[in-house]
């Protein structure tokens, strides 16, 4: 694979995530129109989870909330942030930094956020531990600046400058010069590493010669 390939592949996945980015991390908390997710989209694996996936990958060494932290007891850290990010695409609470859910006791009705957002084995799951009760969900706030950090890394090394991440409303001019700023020190970490490599291997190279 060429540069040209490596770069355009790069470019796709900065357009996923963009898209992704500004369809479920907005800083509009008002209500959202369409943002309903259908009962089936888990079950037919459509239903995207771009925080959940950072939060399982790059973003893993970040805390859960502690209400997330004691349901993924229960069905797991993925399945947590599962919920939480699906939660965050409706307004169910009169906090907007909260969102509450409803654990009934008895079936759940098809289209129920939990179902919606987590599948029905891990909706029954939690619903042994919580039937009745209902939860506070927090929204991930810590993993929305993690992950918006990392979509703006993604740009910049992709060539964008920081002018171009912050005018795409992922995150401040100030951020994203500041992560530009460790990406060029990481690539001259990286190159020094290289020429001192290769002057290594040719002083051993000088010293065999010598030898012989």
């Amino acid at each position: 694979m060429n540069d040209k390939d490596r770069a355009r592949m790069l470019e796709a996945e900065i357009g996923k995530r963009d898209r992704l980015i500004r369809a479920f991390v907005t800083k509009d908390d008002g209500p959202r129109r369409g943002r309903k997710a259908s009962h089936l989209q888990y079950a037919l694996n459509v239903t995207h989870y771009p925080l959940t996936e950072f939060g399982m990958a790059e973003g893993r060494k970040i805390a859960l909330p502690k209400t997330l932290a004691d349901i993924a007891k229960t069905i797991g850290r993925e399945g947590a942030l599962r919920l939480a990010e699906g939660l965050l695409r409706q307004r169910t609470g009169k906090r907007a930094y909260r969102r509450q859910i409803y654990i009934p006791s008895g079936a759940y009705s098809p289209d129920h956020p939990v179902v919606a957002c987590i599948g029905m084995e891990m909706a029954m799951m939690l619903q042994d531990e919580w039937a009745n009760c209902i939860i506070e969900v927090p929204k991930l706030q810590d993993f929305q600046v993690g992950y918006r950090a990392h979509v703006a890394a993604k740009m910049i090394e992709a060539g964008e400058t920081p002018e171009d991440v912050a005018a795409c409303g992922v995150i401040s001019k100030s951020a994203a010069n500041q992560i530009a700023s460790h990406i060029d020190c990481a690539f001259a970490h990286e190159d020094q590493g290289k020429d001192d490599d290769q002057a290594a291997a040719g002083g051993r190279e000088d010293e065999r010669r010598n030898n012989v």
